[in-house]
């Protein structure tokens, strides 16, 4: 098989398809719903002292209630409990909890506890969460919630100490920002319920963060001068993230009966239905009339690229892709979104465009597998040989896969000078993925 060849199947394999149903523990990205949790932990962040451009967000397929600190600075989230919050104050306050977490390391103290088969675990789990985001998510779910999900409860069950101290700092941050405290309350007080049923009926959130009526009552307490409510914006965007993720998760059918009005949000349901359906014209259609309503909302230029790619019309679709890019630049997944159609149309111009993007992307999201993938295909199309090895290497490296990212570095040098940057580059990677081979069969990896 020539480069153009694998090229051309390797896109095939990474991308989805328009009516695929999201298996539950399938690990999933969305730009827009994205940024509307960033607009929560950025600030967040900032007066808990940590920094911002670090956090990360995951998101799984999952009915359950559950959010979750992970090492890392990464912050886990149920789709059940995305959806099943009944106002941004509830998620406003859970988010701070978890960072509370964060900033206190209590992770850290969990995580050097730890046995080590329980880091492999964990590690095993984590790892294939991250799978699941690199383009390959039934390859993920199995490592992610298989036989490793019991992992991630070991290590995140918290000691009630450790839940008061961040009950407090969850109550100061949101003091801090003059955000409303009632939130955590009232999604806790959801939970007391359950104290009484037998551990595999009770939602994940319960089982690892142990809750008791005073610790409700001492927030409530905290509640007297704060606010009753978050901003107007929240209230806005938590509103549509509830409806887009119930349009992606639910039964077409479901949401089409479900949201049958003539409001924004009903219109952008009924488009996603449609859309999932393959009924891309409708779909199409009804994008259209969101965009002249409201034209610099770039998530509705990106659906609409989103439509026309999955619909065949792959060139049509990097106008409206551009467009998302030039309200949102500073989105990885919209420049890999960019990118892929790019990819599609062979010229040297758009291989050109679509490395930068990538690049782009990669300075934002260095762990962007697909950003990686599709990076290797895009030098591959350009006969770039040192550069697709490279950045095959770079991908192993990041999926923890040693050999791999050893030979494919190995593969990169033969293509080029040892004063180049890419040599000396493959050369760490090498270096790296030499130590991890030797740790792995001593068994000291945890």
């Amino acid at each position: 098989m020539n480069i153009k060849s694998l090229c051309i199947a390797l896109l095939i394999l990474i991308n989805g398809y328009a009516s695929a149903e999201f298996k539950k523990g399938t690990a999933i990205r969305d730009a827009e719903i994205e940024k509307i949790l960033k607009n929560y932990l950025d600030p967040l962040f900032k007066v808990a002292g940590l920094n911002p451009e670090e956090a990360r967000i995951v998101m799984i397929v999952e009915s359950a209630l559950n959010a979750a600190a992970l090492p890392n600075n990464t912050l886990l989230f149920y789709t059940g409990f995305l959806m099943e919050t009944e106002n941004p104050e509830e998620i406003a306050g859970v988010l701070a909890h978890e960072v509370g977490h964060i900033a206190a390391r209590h992770l850290v103290r969990m995580y050097g506890a730890m046995e080590n088969a329980q880091k492999v675990g964990l590690l095993g789990a984590l790892v294939g969460i991250a799978v699941g985001l690199l383009g390959s998510p039934d390859a993920g779910l199995a490592l992610a919630l298989g036989g490793s999900s019991q992992a991630l409860h070991t290590f995140l069950h918290y000691r009630r100490s450790e839940e008061e101290a961040a009950d407090m700092l969850a109550v100061k941050y949101l003091e801090a920002l003059k955000w409303p405290i009632r939130g955590l309350r009232t999604f806790l007080t959801k939970l007391l319920g359950q104290e009484l049923l037998s551990e595999k009926l009770q939602d994940p959130y319960l089982r690892t963060h142990p809750l008791t009526q005073d610790r409700v009552e001492r927030i409530r307490a905290k509640e007297i001068k704060s606010p009753k409510a978050m901003p107007n914006l929240f209230q806005e965007q938590h509103h549509r993230m509830v409806v887009k993720l119930k349009a992606f998760l639910w039964a077409p059918e479901k949401t089409l009966e479900k949201f049958k009005g003539n409001t924004p949000l009903d219109l952008y349901a009924q488009s996603i239905a449609y859309y999932r359906q393959a009924d891309f014209d409708k779909a199409l259609s009804l994008i259209e009339t969101l965009i002249k309503t409201e034209p610099t909302n770039p998530f509705f230029w990106e659906f609409k690229g989103q439509i026309l790619f999955d619909s065949g019309r792959i060139k049509e679709s990097i106008v409206p892709y551009k467009k998302a890019i030039d309200l949102f630049p500073e989105s990885a997944l919209l420049n890999v979104a960019l990118a892929q159609s790019l990819l599609q149309n062979d010229t040297e111009e758009t291989l050109k465009e679509a490395v930068m993007h990538l690049q782009k992307a990669l300075q934002k999201e260095t762990d962007s597998g697909l950003a990686w993938q599709y990076l290797a295909i895009a030098y591959g199309k350009q006969n770039k040989m040192a550069q697709m090895a490279l950045a095959l290497s770079e991908h192993g490296l990041l999926t923890q896969q040693w050999d791999y990212a050893k030979e494919q570095a190995i593969r990169a040098q033969h293509f080029c000078k040892k004063s180049d940057k890419e040599y000396r580059r493959a050369e760490e990677i090498k270096n790296i993925a030499e130590q991890k081979l030797k740790e792995e069969k001593k068994g000291l990896l945890p």
